[in-house]
């Protein structure tokens, strides 16, 4: 049985190169445009496991990373580029393709992550605290139920009714203000702070803006919420008690 892999990518969000062990390499049962997309790839997809992982799985409204898997065979490298990440139980699934050959079970391997895409998403995981924290920092009556951080459309949703007396660009507003006092994003584990023993198994994390609410995830983030640029709402909408707060960065 494959043991739980070591989510190394929980450490140091700019942590983009590091080494990893092949434990089992299997025929991926994913759809094959879940894996390649539009990418016109007459090839066999695949599923590798590594005994740790710098590459982020999809989850917490946050996409997967993507990235390479390289191993060096002295005469060529072989290359498995990892176009989706996944997590079964505490095993994290690598799909994609081989190139030059394949790897085999027991290989040591590169792995490289795509910085831009890693920060693209992690930027706008940010934002979406952001609004979460700005949201609590003004006390409105607004419950979070989930975020969307993809690049089309993100968004996160609340339950309650957005207030009358607060306009869309008035709220765009105070978070753009926020962002210019360059808060620091921190992560912690419960154990840190609250008083947990320091051997409970799997302890919740938590990221903070500054001195804003502090909210459970798992997802990666910036450093200090300046590398955000600037929030647009672009919309905020409510109905059927929801209220659906649209963003992007730009």
């Amino acid at each position: 049985m494959t043991k739980a892999t070591n989510l190394a990518y929980l450490i140091d969000t700019y942590s983009w190169n590091g080494q990893g062990l092949v434990l089992d390499i299997i025929p991926c049962t994913l759809p094959p445009n879940k894996i390649l997309g539009t990418k016109n790839i007459d090839t066999p997809i695949f599923t590798v496991l590594l005994d740790t992982t710098l590459l982020y799985p999809q989850g917490g409204g946050q996409p997967s990373d993507k990235g390479q898997l390289i191993h060096d065979k002295g005469d060529h490298k072989v290359t498995f580029f990892v176009e989706h990440v996944s997590m079964k139980g505490e095993i994290v699934e690598h799909h994609g393709y081989f190139e030059n050959g394949m790897l085999d079970v027991g290989n040591k391997v590169d792995i490289q992550v795509d910085g831009d895409y890693r920060m693209l998403n992690s930027r706008l995981h940010t934002a979406g605290h952001l609004i979460f924290s700005m949201i609590k920092k003004l006390e409105l009556p607004l419950i979070e139920k989930k975020g969307y951080h993809f690049v089309d459309g993100p968004y996160v949703e609340f339950s309650g009714i957005w207030p009358t007396d607060l306009t869309k660009e008035n709220f765009e507003l105070k978070v753009n203000e926020a962002i210019t006092e360059n808060l620091e994003v921190t992560t912690r584990y419960a154990g840190q702070e609250d008083g947990v023993q320091e051997n409970e198994e799997n302890p919740m994390r938590y990221v903070t803006i500054g001195e804003l609410t502090k909210s459970p995830c798992g997802g990666t983030h910036v450093r200090n919420i300046s590398e955000l640029g600037r929030v647009t709402i672009r919309k905020i909408k409510t109905s059927k008690g929801v209220t659906k707060i649209s963003y992007e960065l730009v």
